[in-house]
């Protein structure tokens, strides 16, 4: 897996807007052999040509999706802003297979995409199409034993929670407690998964948005356990001012998180 990772990283190159390393922290287990690579936006062409070659090489199939594969080609070619791919390296901790997570970030999502590709991949997923300003993504992971899940993603920037339509959707998806933590970061998002632990995206300074200061870089309350897990890893400690995203599980997205968290996912800034 890793060497797909990097011979797509490769060919990729004139597609790609960032690359960021992640930390893993499961309790006191540390799983490091994480990379995250950030494809641009407006580059359909490219990144289509890019992804199809790395589905080939995966033998990925989409059974997930009606029609399979021809299905996520036409999402592929037709409605996708930008792409990511993110590689796990094997994880002894929970004795985890290697894998590549493809995202597709919608251009936009429409009723039938969505009553038939998106809501029938997680039961809190609500009827009636997500509002513009919520961004949706299609992600599949990928092990190294060919198993193949589908998860969505929905992505919104702190602004647009000023639209009470808005607040009210996320919060149905994140509940209030985690809602109102979310949204005092630049943006935030929640992984909807039905193989493994729904998660909430905290945001700091995420590729794409510019920032000089944000409150959350001093109030977050997930500050807490980053900076605990910062103390544990220097070279986590060294690129603290580098963090795009913190991601913890939905349901302790509180506004007090203990030192040590059972799941924490830290993205850092490599290259963008």
């Amino acid at each position: 897996m890793l060497d797909l990772f990097e011979r797509f990283c490769e060919r990729a190159y004139d597609a790609m807007a960032a690359m960021e390393w992640s930390w893993k922290f499961a309790g006191q287990a540390i799983q490091s052999n994480r990379a995250f690579w950030l494809g641009a936006g407006g580059r359909r062409a490219e990144t289509g040509r890019h992804f199809r070659w790395l589905a080939h090489e995966l033998g990925f199939l989409a059974p997930d999706l009606p029609d399979g594969l021809s299905t996520w080609h036409r999402l592929l070619d037709t409605n996708t802003d930008r792409v990511l791919l993110g590689y796990s390296g094997h994880n002894p901790a929970g004795n985890q297979p290697a894998c590549l997570k493809l995202y597709l970030t919608l251009e936009s999502c429409p009723e039938d995409i969505y009553s038939e590709l998106i809501r029938p991949l997680h039961a809190k997923l609500l009827p009636g199409t997500p509002p513009e300003s919520a961004r949706v993504i299609l992600a599949h992971s990928i092990n190294a034993q060919g198993i193949s899940f589908s998860r969505a993603y929905l992505f919104c920037f702190q602004e647009a929670c000023e639209d009470p339509i808005v607040r009210d959707y996320m919060s149905h998806l994140l509940g209030e407690r985690a809602l109102d933590v979310a949204m005092h970061h630049p943006s935030f998002g929640v992984a909807l998964k039905n193989d493994t632990v729904d998660m909430v995206g905290l945001s700091f300074r995420p590729t794409g948005l510019d920032l000089q200061d944000h409150p959350a870089w001093r109030n977050s309350p997930v500050l807490t356990p980053l900076l605990h897990a910062a103390g544990r890893v220097p070279a986590l400690r060294e690129r603290l001012h580098r963090v795009s995203w913190v991601t913890v599980p939905l349901g302790i997205a509180t506004s007090a998180f203990p030192f040590v968290l059972p799941e924490m996912n830290v993205y850092v800034k490599l290259l963008a």
